[in-house]
């Protein structure tokens, strides 16, 4: 997705409530919370069992396959084959699963670029 994906409009959440549901902004990198994320995933990186990377591998979605909205069809697919749902409802599913997908990456992308550009801003000039 573009930088500009934040600006798409959303299927079922308006511009306020993308707004209003933003995360905190994210710590310094200078920040000792953010030095400590860092040792954190270094260490789990360092020392992964085979289950996490079993994990990793199952959620990569990288580079040639059906990223991460074609995996969560995937799963949605095995719900509703199981249901045994009509195709109107895995239909409806479908479309609420891709809608909530859609607007989850729009306010992800705001946030995103919101808070990379605030922090790319100057700061303000003083009027004294």
């Amino acid at each position: 997705m573009l930088p500009n994906f934040g600006q798409v409009r959303a299927w079922m959440m308006t511009p306020t409530d993308i707004v209003s549901e933003r995360p905190v902004p994210p710590p310094s990198t200078s920040s000792a919370q953010m030095q400590q994320g860092v040792a954190e995933v270094k260490q789990t990186v360092q020392n992964l069992t085979r289950e996490q990377t079993a994990i990793a591998y199952k959620w990569n979605d990288g580079a040639g396959t059906y990223a991460p909205p074609g995996h969560w069809n995937d799963i949605a697919a095995e719900y509703i084959s199981d249901a045994r749902l009509s195709e109107v409802r895995a239909a409806r599913a479908f479309a609420l699963v891709n809608t909530a997908m859609h607007d989850g990456a729009v306010g992800c992308w705001e946030a995103k670029y919101f808070y990379f550009i605030c922090s790319l801003a100057p700061p303000p000039i003083s009027t004294r």
